[in-house]
């Protein structure tokens, strides 16, 4: 009797014991994170055009009849709308992608096509042709932007009065089909020259503050 007692108490012992077989639900696996493409910020170069201490240097300018005179004390000067325009480096220009924003005329614009020419040009979001930009290199070292013509996209950045060296010479080139007329101080204060200055055509040297050369050239 005692050992059918035993067995029964062990067999209740087992049953209580029993460890149910239950499928174990684990948590969801998190989503991987799609890693976010960097993007660059292009910019215009820091503009070293400063028209309280020009000295030597070459001016894109624009001026109107009566804009070289002679004051009261008998010194000629020269009246100058100053222009310049944005440029960029060559290294940016080199490493911009679709995704990057550019700064052109003020506006940042998101690159969404890029395409470059056989002669280097880079068109941005249709090009010139397309409705959007084209960006031409001069000098290697820097890009600017294309307007219609090849011309420059000029700003005025503001005016200035020089005097003039009485040997300055003006120089026009503007008529591709006859020689280079050129022309003298005197010829500027008599009117006899046209005035048709601007600055995709009309550049003013300068040497320790003063105009020495005045070149004009074609634009198609």
């Amino acid at each position: 009797m005692k050992k059918l007692i035993f067995l029964f108490s062990l067999c209740l012992l087992l049953a209580g014991c029993t460890v149910k077989n239950e499928p174990v639900t684990l948590p969801a696996p998190e989503p991987a994170t799609k890693p976010v493409a960097q993007t660059n910020w292009i910019q215009p170069l820091p503009a070293s055009l400063d028209l309280e201490n020009l000295g030597s240097c070459t001016l894109s300018v624009s001026l109107s009849e009566g804009d070289v005179y002679t004051d009261g004390a008998g010194v000629t000067r020269m009246k100058l709308n100053v222009y310049t325009y944005d440029v960029y480096g060559a290294a940016d220009i080199a490493a911009l992608r679709t995704g990057d924003t550019i700064t052109i005329d003020a506006e940042d614009v998101v690159v969404k096509e890029l395409h470059v020419d056989e002669y280097g040009i880079v068109d941005i979001n249709g090009g010139l042709d397309g409705g959007g930009y084209s960006l031409a290199t001069y000098d290697d070292d820097t890009y600017c932007r294309l307007l219609e013509n090849g011309s420059k996209d000029f700003y005025e950045v503001g005016s200035v009065t020089v005097p003039v060296d009485e040997g300055l010479v003006y120089t026009d080139m503007s008529q591709p089909d006859k020689e280079p007329a050129v022309y003298t101080v005197s010829d500027l204060l008599s009117g006899k020259v046209e005035y048709s200055f601007y600055p995709q055509n009309t550049t003013v040297r300068l040497e320790d503050g003063r105009a020495v050369e005045m070149t004009r050239v074609f634009v198609p």
